[in-house]
């Protein structure tokens, strides 16, 4: 996330291996602490304050 800014989850699951929807949404929701999230057509996550201080990224994305 730190890299490209802004993913949907089906662009997770390809980057990261996540078998299935579920274990995709499963992943998320652990996240969801250092994630906003915006809809346009399917949900778009971004990492918020506290996700971007944890992976020490400087890019504000709104």
């Amino acid at each position: 996330m730190k890299k490209l800014d802004f993913l949907t989850r089906g662009q997770l699951q390809l980057l990261h291996d996540l078998k299935s929807d579920r274990n995709a949404q499963h992943v998320l929701k652990q996240m969801s602490p250092f994630l906003n999230t915006f809809k346009d057509g399917q949900n778009i996550y971004y990492l918020n304050n506290k996700g971007r201080a944890r992976v020490e990224c400087e890019k504000v994305r709104k």
